[in-house]
Formats: structure tokens, C-alpha cells, sequence
């Protein structure tokens, strides 16, 4: 799958947006990326803050660290080989809400201390 990515996949930066996502109530949605009423799912949140997706877009990982999945269920067995899928993956199949993705720890870490 080419040269792992150096960098975290899931940045300081983007955990942030999460909690203040939990702080500020927003609706999380499962399986839509937004909808009129204000909800986001985690990537929906992101992609109003592009600049935040690069590690998710470079990131090549070799599945799910936490469960081993290498497809998502709730996409219909849609691979799992970038940081971005691994966060819909997180959203729709285990169902994170927004601290628990803020505390999701990276490949190899143990369970992250600062959600």
C-alpha cells in the first residue's frame, strides 16, 4: 500500500474540533455527512475545516487498530486504508460520539489520557 504515513493520523487539531463538538451539543450523525438541522457525522464536522484532513487523506494504515476490521460495515465492506476511513469506520461502526473520538488512541498507543 506505498509508505506509511509518519504524522498521527487523527491530529491534536482534529480531537479538538470533536470536543468542542461534545461542548457545544452538536447532533452526531451515523451513515450522512450533514444535515439541515445542524448534526454532522465526524467526517461531515471535518470537512467544514479542510485543512485538518490532511493527515486522514495521507494517513495508509492497514485496517482498524481496535477491532481489526479492514472493511466498514456500515458502507458495505468499503476498504479501510486511509486515516479518513478509519474515522468513518469509528463514527459508523463503533459508533464513537464526538469524546470518545477525541480519546481514540493511534495505531500502536494505548487508550489516549486527554479526551
Amino acid at each position: 500500500m506505498g509508505e506509511a504515513w509518519a504524522g498521527k493520523v487523527i491530529t491534536d487539531e482534529v480531537r479538538d474540533v470533536f470536543r468542542q463538538a461534545a461542548v457545544d451539543g452538536t447532533r452526531q450523525l451515523i451513515g450522512r455527512l450533514q444535515d439541515a438541522d445542524g448534526g454532522y457525522c465526524a467526517a461531515g464536522l471535518i470537512l467544514k475545516k479542510p485543512w485538518l484532513s490532511e493527515s486522514l487523506y495521507k494517513a495508509k494504515i492497514a485496517g482498524c487498530h481496535l477491532c481489526g476490521a479492514v472493511t466498514q460495515a456500515f458502507h458495505k465492506d468499503a476498504p479501510i486504508h486511509y486515516g479518513w476511513d478509519l474515522l468513518v469506520h469509528f463514527n459508523n461502526d463503533h459508533r464513537l460520539d464526538w469524546l470518545e473520538l477525541a480519546k481514540v488512541p493511534e495505531p500502536g498507543e494505548e487508550e489516549r489520557e486527554d479526551g
